[in-house]
C-alpha cells in the first residue's frame, strides 16, 4: 500500500517550476532546479517524523580546545562590527560559541528548538528564545552579528529564514553560515552514502553558487566565502553505514579521526602551512566539505 505525502512543486529558493529528481538519491527524495540548480528535499516531512527523528538526536560537549580557539578566532573577525554590541546564534546547539562570545563582553542571545539547549544558555546568561527563528522576537536592526553554524541544511524555507535574519541584522552587520558543501570530494565519491545526506534531517543540500544566489538575493554583499578541509571521519562513517556497519565515532569529539588529524596539523608550523594551501585550492575548486560564508547586510 502506497503511503502519499506532501511535496513541493516549485524550486525552494527561486521558485522555478522545472524540477529534475537527483538519479542515485531517490531514497532521501532530492531534486535539482533546473534553474538555479539547487538541491533539496521535495519530500514535506511530517510533524511526527521531525519529532522521532529529534527526540534521540545527539547533542554533544565534547568539544576540543581547538574548537574553542577556532571560535575565539572567528569572534577577532567580528570585532570591528561591533556597534550595539549584540550577537545573535541561530540553532544554538550546546551554546558553547556563545558562552565564549560573553567572556568577550558581547551581548549573547540564542535560538534553538530543544529545550535543554535553552535551559544551558539561560544558566550561563544567554538571552534564548525556543523554535524557529521570527525576526517579530527581536527590533529591527538590532543585531551586529547573526552566526548559524550548520543549522540552514535543516531548513526548507531558506528564503523566510535569510529574510528573518536580513530583518533583525543592522545594515553593516554580519552574518556568518557553516553547511556541508554538496559539490564536496566526499559526496561525490559516496554519493547517497554520503551520510551528510540523511532525510528528514538536512533538507537543503548547498554549493557555493547556491549560497551566493541566496544571500545576494535578499541584500547581502560578500565578504568570503570558503569551501574547506576534507573530512576522513565522513567518509569513514559513510563506509560503515553502506556496510550496513555501527559507526565508531562521533563527528564531534576529541576522538574522532578529523580531530586528531588537526589536533596534529596545528602542532607543526610547515603541515599548518600545507593545510593552508589546500584549503586555498579546496576553495578556488568549490570542493572543501565545509562551506562557511561570511556576508555583510548592505
Amino acid at each position: 500500500m502506497s503511503v502519499s505525502f506532501e511535496s513541493f512543486e516549485l524550486c525552494i529558493l527561486c521558485g522555478h517550476h522545472h524540477l529534475e529528481p537527483m538519479i542515485g538519491y531517490e531514497s532521501c527524495y532530492l531534486v535539482k532546479c533546473r534553474s538555479c540548480k539547487f538541491v533539496f528535499v521535495q519530500r514535506i516531512p511530517t510533524e511526527p517524523e521531525l519529532i522521532e527523528h529529534y527526540s534521540r538526536y545527539p547533542r554533544s560537549f565534547d568539544v576540543s580546545d581547538l574548537t574553542i580557539k577556532r571560535y575565539n578566532q572567528l569572534l577577532d573577525t567580528f570585532e570591528s562590527s561591533r556597534k550595539h554590541n549584540r550577537i545573535l546564534d541561530v540553532g544554538a546547539g550546546n551554546c558553547l560559541f556563545l558562552i565564549e562570545a560573553t567572556k568577550r563582553g558581547w551581548q549573547a542571545y540564542g535560538t534553538d528548538f530543544g529545550q535543554s539547549a535553552v535551559d544551558i544558555g539561560t544558566q550561563h546568561g544567554i538571552n534564548m528564545k525556543q523554535g524557529k527563528l521570527s525576526a517579530d522576537w527581536y527590533p529591527a536592526n538590532y543585531f551586529d552579528v547573526v552566526t548559524t553554524f550548520e543549522t540552514i541544511e535543516h531548513v526548507n524555507s531558506p528564503n523566510l529564514e535569510i529574510e528573518n535574519i536580513q530583518k533583525i541584522l543592522r545594515p553593516g552587520g554580519l552574518v556568518y553560515l557553516t553547511t556541508p558543501n554538496f559539490n564536496s570530494i566526499e559526496r561525490r565519491t559516496m554519493k547517497i552514502n554520503y551520510n551528510a545526506i540523511e532525510y528528514p534531517e538536512h533538507l537543503s543540500y548547498y554549493s557555493p553558487h547556491s549560497m551566493n544566489y541566496l544571500l545576494q538575493k535578499h541584500g547581502f554583499e560578500k565578504v568570503s566565502l570558503q569551501t574547506t578541509g576534507v573530512s576522513l571521519t565522513r567518509l569513514k562513517t559513510s563506509l560503515q553505514l553502506k556496510n550496513k556497519q555501527a559507526m565508531t565515532e562521533l563527528f564531534v569529539s576529541k576522538e574522532s579521526t578529523d580531530e586528531r588529524l588537526r589536533l596534529n596539523i596545528e602542532s607543526n608550523k610547515f603541515k599548518l602551512m600545507m593545510k593552508n594551501m589546500a584549503n586555498s585550492l579546496l576553495t578556488f575548486l568549490g570542493i572543501g566539505n565545509s562551506l562557511k560564508a561570511l556576508y555583510r547586510k548592505k
